[in-house]
């Protein structure tokens, strides 16, 4: 048993100063805690959870902590063979309570075992616990294996961090007990479950850890950045596949209104002298019908048009943004995404600038060619061929005014096309930028909860950290439909 001994704690001591750099785990110290649970109510092997403590003690140095888990026998009353269940457990007690002396004593003792000499020169337990089958709130379990659980859950967690406010306890307890000095002659040496309470708030710590990792899958799969990732091939791909650029390109342009896809101007037959004045009306009639025809296609087109490449810029986020670190690569998308509309809307800007100009030009020649036909039916002699070549000349006008009419509202509508693409991919921004600001305020109050449940904080501290959290928890599914 003693090499068995020796061998584990060699093993233990080596792991704690063999450890690698890149461990996932951190240790809360480099000294050695062992736990011994047995019962002192009698049966093969208790007896000897005094040896097995003695014999530990042989290896452990004077940091090292050594804690008993003593189960009393009441939870066996009842069963088959236990009469003798309250004798022993007396009995055993009553032998601890006389080694746990030592720490006020100072007496020494020696005896064999396995051929051994042990020397007993300290207390058997640093901490000794003893465990009934009533907890605090005077509930009876019947069963040892529901004991033993709950024995195995709080060597567990005395194992991780909130093992850090168990030891904070027992240091409290500990300068307490050793306060006290003698009651009618003897020291105390125990403490149980219902003095030092290792309380486990599982609704708590279950609501604790669910948002530790709903937020590290936000920062795993939404916050951050794919180093290798090539934005602005994306954005070129982007605008490939949507069919929406512009300059030589012209696609948008071409989807409002194709070039040349206008009513032609129809000349009457009759040019004599008094047919003039409803030729001209009738030539202005038709530039005024065409430029509502036009427009009204315009805006048919530019509609469809619209909403068909919007759901296609939304299709396209949602798919980018369901990608590992979606937020931040949609994000880096958009950045890049923007000016290059901005840019295509500058260009129809412009474009539609210079053919303003035309327009102006075309129009003067309107006003000159009709003024020209009104002379010359006022004429008694030639007449007719002046007629027919001022009709003939404003005839060529309304045809290159309706060109550059037409080009002005296919420009029209593409500045108001990217004006609407513009303002969805900034609402994007704004709400991805949003939801990075919720992201960083969850990483805050989830952090300041972890802190403050380690630290013991008061049920007032937790509420309110709690209500803190609750609106940021809101506060991110107020931001679930981006669009």
């Amino acid at each position: 048993m003693f090499k068995a001994l020796d061998g584990v704690m060699n093993g233990i001591r080596n792991f704690t100063v063999g450890r690698k750099a890149d461990e996932k785990y951190d240790l809360k110290s480099m000294d050695i805690a062992v736990n011994i649970v047995g019962s002192v109510a009698g049966g093969t092997g208790s007896g000897t959870f005094m040896d097995v403590a003695f014999l530990v003690r042989e290896f452990l140095s004077s940091t090292d902590t050594l804690v008993g888990y003593i189960l009393l026998p009441d939870i066996f009353r009842g069963l088959p063979a236990t009469q003798n269940c309250d004798p022993n457990t007396y009995g055993a007690i009553k032998e601890l309570d006389h080694f746990m002396d030592l720490r006020t004593t100072g007496n020494t003792f020696k005896y064999t075992f396995g051929g051994r000499d042990i020397v007993v020169d300290k207390v058997p337990f640093d901490v000794v616990y003893i465990v009934n089958n009533t907890n605090a709130d005077n509930v009876v379990y019947s069963s040892v294996d529901v004991l033993t659980e709950f024995l195995g859950i709080g060597l567990f967690l005395s194992t991780g961090s909130a093992g850090k406010g168990s030891d904070d306890i027992w240091d409290n307890l500990a300068a307490q007990i050793t306060a006290q000095g003698k009651w009618w002659g003897k020291s105390p040496q125990y403490s149980c479950y219902g003095i030092a309470e290792l309380y486990f708030d599982g609704a708590k710590f279950s609501k604790l850890y669910a948002r530790q990792v709903a937020l590290d899958l936000i920062l795993g799969s939404l916050v951050g950045s794919d180093e290798h990732e090539d934005v602005s091939r994306d954005v070129e791909n982007f605008i490939d596949l949507m069919e929406i650029r512009e300059g030589e390109a012209g696609q948008v342009v071409e989807a409002v209104l194709a070039p040349g896809s206008y009513r032609r101007l129809n000349v009457p037959g009759d040019l004599s002298r008094g047919a003039v004045g409803s030729v001209l009306a009738n030539i202005q009639g038709h530039m005024n019908s065409v430029e509502a025809e036009m427009q009204d296609e315009a805006t048919r087109n530019l509609n469809a048009l619209v909403k068909t490449k919007i759901k296609g810029l939304e299709d396209y986020l949602n798919g980018r943004l369901r990608r590992a670190n979606g937020v931040q690569t949609t994000w880096n998308f958009l950045r890049e995404l923007v000016p290059r509309l901005e840019n295509f809307q500058q260009v129809m800007k412009e474009e539609r600038r210079d053919e303003a100009k035309n327009l102006e030009q075309v129009e003067s020649a309107i006003k000159v060619h009709r003024e020209e036909a009104e002379r010359a039916a006022a004429k008694f002699f030639g007449a007719k061929k002046s007629i027919e070549t001022s009709v003939k000349q404003l005839r060529a006008d309304v045809s290159a005014w309706s060109n550059a009419q037409q080009e002005i509202i296919r420009r029209d509508r593409a500045v108001n096309f990217f004006s609407q693409m513009l303002e969805r991919c900034r609402k994007w921004m704004e709400q991805l930028d949003t939801i990075d600001k919720a992201a960083s305020a969850l990483v805050k109050y989830v952090n300041q909860m972890r802190v403050e449940v380690e630290r013991g904080a008061t049920e007032e501290v937790r509420q309110q950290i709690e209500s803190e959290l609750s609106d940021v928890q809101q506060y991110i599914e107020s931001l679930s439909t981006l669009a």
